[in-house]
């Protein structure tokens, strides 16, 4: 299959400053910790290429660009799956009390349920085997009316099958012992090996 790896939040002319996810990782109320520049994402995304390219797929990345620019393309690639590769934060709400961090996998509500929620299943569920993952996970197909709105943006222009993967919150105590190199590698094996099985599922019932 043809796999493009999005990393987002990188290389926009229109929004050069934006870095994605922030974190206040010391309580003095500014922002130290910001999902672009401390490149987490294009870690785990090299780790989840490396593993397609073994299990013996195509892989397109992909970090400038307009987001519409960057779904033309992938079009024209003609691939089969299509990854928006981010990282969370929010864990600490604005009154200080902290919220249960979780790992999120978003799908295009439009998509037919043996692609997006699917896929999603399949990538969810290697999270589920990573320790400080576990149960806290979400599954959610996109929307154009709530919250979910940001997610939809980053993936509704593409004809493949398409995910925005949000594996991780920055500022999230129970996530830090996975922002290592062994942690990068299970964020980015379990985004292969998901989408391994997914299309191994897909090949088989088609």
């Amino acid at each position: 299959m043809i796999i493009a790896l999005d990393v987002q939040h990188s290389g926009r002319v229109s929004r050069p400053r934006d870095l994605g996810a922030s974190a206040d990782i010391d309580g003095d109320s500014l922002k130290e910790l910001h999902e672009s520049e401390a490149l987490w994402t294009p870690f785990y995304a090299l780790f989840a290429q490396m593993r397609l390219l073994e299990l013996g797929h195509t892989v397109y990345p992909i970090s400038d660009g307009e987001y519409s620019e960057r779904h033309r393309r992938v079009n024209r690639y003609n691939a089969d799956v299509y990854i928006a590769c981010h990282l969370n934060a929010g864990s600490v709400a604005q009154n200080g009390k902290r919220r249960q961090p979780y790992s999120a996998v978003f799908y295009d509500f439009r998509s037919k349920p043996e692609r997006g929620l699917a896929l999603a299943e399949a990538i969810d569920s290697r999270l589920g085997r990573i320790e400080e993952i576990g149960g806290n996970r979400r599954i959610w197909a996109t929307s154009t009316k709530d919250w979910r709105r940001n997610a939809h943006y980053t993936i509704k222009g593409v004809k493949a099958v398409a995910i925005c993967y949000e594996p991780l919150f920055i500022d999230a105590t129970a996530h830090h012992a996975l922002f290592t190199f062994e942690g990068m590698r299970q964020i980015g094996h379990a985004l292969a090996e998901g989408i391994h099985a997914w299309a191994a599922q897909k090949g088989a019932a088609s």
